[in-house]
């Protein structure tokens, strides 16, 4: 640990001066970012999240199913968003207060929580555009017994994402610690941290997103081509939705491969040694990186707000103490479902 934790100090060709060296996380720049992404990004997301998620339990209209997806995504997000608020807090601490090799326990939580709820959204963003897909297309057929059926495979795609997330426990994976004894984030030990990268990346980030693009691409033939049972637009507003959703977690892919492409342009790989240019990577991608990790929770819950207008009814009435008006017209983005038909 000692190694690794004294590694950034390292001089790798010519790279580094050990003693005139100065860490680009020290100082008050580091500070105001982890202030600024943590007051103005994080902190309002859980909060955001939060309340969407309790109108979205109280409001019943929308089908269980896609309500199960919605909340599952939302979920998702605030266990990303409790870890983006654990690494912001311990780099404000550790920088106003240092502290020589941290433990490395709370980096190891905070670091696995990012790329388990990272992994979360991916696969639900997935499993959104499979149920709308779904709703869509069986909506004459689907009978009640069908939430039940969502709920379990809901509860193992939870389950499978956990157990594919949890390599990130393991130093011999991965060994997560505070770089130059101020940034917590992961280092890679070997070969097999590297294709657990890989594995994760492509099950996570590839196949979901070739999943989503596929489900949408055919829901949006199908509508075009057929007469939807209910209201058009809300079939539309649901789409939409799982296209914005890609935005968010295309973001999300990008920041967890900036930091190695932007340490490439630094310094070729080849000039040092591994740890040295992971450590090179994570001191000069973390800015980006975890802002990217930041924005990328903004887009799901305002667009959820957007597209689905149940929800909006349900949120207003929560802050105004209004009864909800009945809308019989189904506006666009709702998923407003008749008992015998998809209300599920």
């Amino acid at each position: 640990m000692d190694n690794l934790s004294n590694m950034s100090t390292l001089v790798p060709d010519g790279h580094r001066n050990t003693s005139t060296y100065v860490s680009p996380l020290s100082g008050p720049g580091f500070v105001v970012f982890n202030v600024v992404l943590l007051v103005v990004v994080v902190l309002p997301v859980v909060v955001l999240n939060g309340i969407i998620l309790l109108a979205l339990l109280l409001e019943t209209s929308t089908a269980r199913v896609v309500r199960l997806a919605l909340g599952s995504i939302l979920v998702s997000c605030l266990i990303v968003a409790l870890g983006l608020v654990m690494y912001h807090i311990s780099g404000i601490i550790l920088n106003l207060a240092p502290v020589d090799n941290p433990s490395s326990i709370p980096c190891t939580i905070t670091v696995f929580l990012i790329a388990f709820g990272n992994a979360a959204r991916l696969v639900f963003m997935a499993t959104f555009a499979v149920t709308v897909y779904t709703v869509i297309k069986h909506s004459y057929a689907v009978k009640r017994r069908a939430g039940y059926i969502a709920l379990v495979i809901v509860a193992i795609l939870w389950a499978v994402t956990f157990l594919g997330s949890t390599p990130a426990f393991s130093v011999v994976v991965v060994r997560s610690l505070y770089v130059d004894s101020l940034s917590c984030g992961p280092i890679p030990t070997s070969v097999g941290s590297y294709i657990y990268l890989a594995f994760y990346i492509f099950v996570f980030g590839v196949v979901a997103f070739i999943m989503t693009i596929v489900f949408l691409i055919v829901t949006v033939c199908y509508v075009k081509q057929r007469t939807v049972p209910g209201n058009r637009e809300n079939a539309l507003g649901m789409i939409k939705f799982g296209f914005f959703l890609m935005l968010g977690n295309a973001l999300n892919i990008i920041a967890q491969i900036l930091p190695q492409l932007l340490a490439a342009l630094i310094v070729p790989p080849s000039a040092v040694s591994v740890e040295e240019y992971e450590v090179i990577a994570f001191e000069e991608g973390i800015y980006a990186a975890y802002a990217l990790f930041a924005l990328s929770l903004i887009p799901t819950p305002i667009c959820m707000v957007i597209f689905f207008s149940r929800l909006r009814q349900k949120l207003a009435s929560l802050f105004y103490c209004r009864k909800e008006e009945v809308d019989t017209s189904q506006s666009a983005g709702t998923m407003d479902t008749k008992e015998s038909s998809t209300r599920l």
